[in-house]
C-alpha cells in the first residue's frame, strides 16, 4: 500500500512539473485534494488494473484529451495475445450503445442494454473516467468510449469467460439475451477495421464531386502509417485536388469532411489550411511550456524514450522556446512563422463536417480557420476544444511500483480562434447541428451531408 501511495505521489509530481495546462479546468486545491483522497483510500493491496481505476478520476479532472493512463506494458501484451475482450464494436447514437458491425451474431444497430447483469448506463458511468476527453465536450466522451470500450472494460471490470448481453433490435420492443465468446486484442482489431461505421474506403483522404459546383474533400486523418510516404502522397493529393478546383470555374463550394479525423502531424494540418485561406496565417497565437528540462527521466518508458531521444528533445525545445519574466517558456517567432496561402487556394464557400471524433490537429484547423469566403460548420461539436489545449510532445512515464503508464503532454497551445465559444472548454460548435438517429446509422443515411446539400440549394443562383 505504501508503494502504491508512492505511485500516487509520483503521478502528481510528474504532472505538476511537466503539464502546462494542469489547472485549466480545476483548481490546484481541488486536484491536490483528489490525489490525497486516492492515497488515503489505499487500505489494501491492489492489482495494477485496480490501481489504474483508482487513479483515473484524478487524471480525468485535468480534462485533457492527451493526458491519460494506460495499463502496464505486460498487461497490454497480454490483452493483445491472450485477453478475453468484449467482442462487439460499439457506437453511441442518441445516448444508446449500438452494435457497430454487420456480420456478428447480433443485428447491426441493436441497442446493448446490459452486459453480464450490469446496465449500460452504469457501465458508461464507471468507464468514462478511463477515457481521455478535452474540456467539457460531453458528446466526445461517449464517442471515444465506443472506440476503447473493450479495453477499458477489461481493465475496470475484468475479463470474463463469456459475456451475457441483453439487447433490443431496432424497431422491436422485445428484449433478447445472447451469450458472446470473448476475443483477444488481435481479433478485436480486425473486427474494428471492418465495423459498419468505418465505411468501405479506408484511405485517409479522397475527393468526390457532389454537384457541378461542389466537391467533397474527405480527410480522415493527419497521421499516416508510413510518415514519409504518407507525407508525399498527401502533398500530391492536395496539390492536384486544389489545382483541379482552381481550373474549374464552376466550382464555388468545397465540403470538408473531418468527422473521422482524430488529428496527427501538425504539418499536414498547416498544409491543408494553406489551401483554404487567402492571407498569411500562423499555426497558433502562442504556445508555452513549464520547463525545458524533462523531469523524472528515470521513469520514462524506455520503449518510447531512449536517453539520446530525450536529450535531443530537450535541445530542440530549448531552441524553440524562450524564457519569460513570468517563469514560463514561450515559443519564439521563428518557430511560429506566418504561412502563406498556396497558389491554388480556395476562396469560395467552405462547409466543414465535424463530430466528436474531430480532435487534436483536426479540431485546431477548425478553430483557426479565418478566411475571406464564408465558412459553415455542420454536424456535431468538435471533440477538441476551440481555444486553449495541451498537446505537442507527449511523454510516457511508468509509475515505479505499479507499472501503470501515464501520458503527459508538455506544450500548451493558444489558438487564433475563428469561433470562440462563450464557455471555456467547449469545442467548435456547428452552425447547423445535426444528430444521427439509430435508423440513420443502420441505413447509412448521412444527415449532415444532406444538410449541406440542402443549404446549397438555398444559396442564390443554385
Amino acid at each position: 500500500m505504501a508503494e502504491l501511495a508512492a505511485d500516487v505521489e509520483a503521478a502528481k509530481r510528474i504532472l505538476k512539473q511537466m503539464h502546462p495546462g494542469l489547472y485549466l479546468y480545476t483548481s490546484q486545491q481541488e486536484l491536490d485534494a483528489a490525489f490525497a483522497q486516492i492515497a488515503a483510500s489505499l487500505e489494501k493491496p491492489l492489482t495494477a488494473s485496480e490501481f489504474l481505476v483508482s487513479l483515473a478520476p484524478a487524471v480525468e479532472m485535468i480534462r485533457c484529451g492527451h493526458t491519460y493512463l494506460m495499463p502496464t506494458g505486460r498487461q497490454q501484451d497480454s490483452l493483445e495475445h491472450r485477453g478475453r475482450l468484449f467482442p462487439l464494436p460499439l457506437t453511441f447514437v442518441a445516448g444508446k450503445a449500438l452494435v457497430d458491425h454487420s456480420e456478428t451474431s447480433l443485428p447491426l444497430g441493436a441497442e446493448i442494454l446490459s452486459i453480464n447483469g450490469t446496465s449500460m448506463d452504469t457501465l458508461v458511468h464507471k468507464l468514462q473516467p478511463l477515457v481521455p476527453c478535452d474540456g467539457f465536450v460531453a458528446g466526445s466522451r461517449r464517442t471515444n468510449l465506443a472506440f476503447e470500450f473493450a479495453e477499458v472494460y477489461a481493465v475496470a471490470i475484468g475479463q470474463p469467460r463469456s459475456f451475457e448481453v441483453v439487447f433490443q433490435a431496432h424497431g422491436s420492443d422485445e428484449q433478447k439475451t445472447a451469450e458472446l465468446t470473448p476475443v483477444n486484442g488481435q481479433s478485436l482489431v480486425k473486427l474494428y477495421e471492418s465495423r459498419h461505421s468505418h465505411g468501405k474506403d479506408d484511405y485517409p483522404f479522397a475527393i468526390e464531386q457532389l454537384r457541378p459546383d461542389t466537391v467533397l474533400l474527405t480527410i480522415n486523418s493527419f497521421e499516416f502509417d508510413d510518415y514519409r510516404r504518407g507525407d508525399g502522397a498527401f502533398r500530391s493529393f492536395l496539390r492536384g485536388s486544389f489545382a483541379a478546383i482552381a481550373h474549374n470555374s464552376q466550382i464555388k463550394n468545397v465540403v470538408l469532411d473531418l468527422r473521422r479525423n482524430t488529428g496527427g502531424y501538425v504539418n499536414h494540418e498547416i498544409r491543408l489550411h494553406s489551401y483554404l485561406v487567402h492571407k498569411p496565417f500562423r499555426e497558433m497565437k502562442s504556445a508555452e511550456m513549464k520547463t525545458l528540462t524533462i523531469a523524472h527521466k528515470e521513469l520514462l518508458d524506455p520503449e518510447w524514450f531512449s536517453r539520446g531521444l530525450t536529450r535531443y528533445m530537450e535541445r530542440r525545445l530549448s531552441k524553440e522556446f524562450d524564457p519569460t519574466a513570468e517563469g514560463v517558456y514561450v515559443v519564439d517567432d521563428e518557430h511560429n512563422p506566418p504561412h502563406v496561402p498556396r497558389k491554388h487556394h480556395f476562396d469560395g464557400s467552405l462547409f466543414i463536417l465535424t463530430s466528436g471524433r474531430t480532435h487534436s490537429a483536426a479540431a485546431s484547423l477548425c478553430s483557426m480557420l479565418d478566411r475571406r469566403g464564408p465558412t459553415i460548420f455542420v454536424g456535431q461539436e468538435t471533440g477538441g476544444v476551440s481555444s486553449t489545449f495541451t498537446a505537442g510532445n507527449i511523454l510516457k512515464y511508468r509509475l515505479p511500483n505499479s507499472g501503470v503508464q501515464l501520458a503527459v503532454p508538455i506544450i500548451q497551445y493558444h489558438m487564433l480562434g475563428r469561433q470562440q465559444t462563450p464557455t471555456a472548454g467547449r469545442g467548435v460548435l456547428p452552425d447547423h447541428p445535426v444528430q444521427t438517429t439509430q435508423g440513420d446509422f443502420i441505413s447509412g443515411q448521412d444527415r449532415a451531408l444532406e444538410k449541406v446539400l440542402s443549404l446549397l440549394k438555398e444559396k442564390p443562383g443554385s
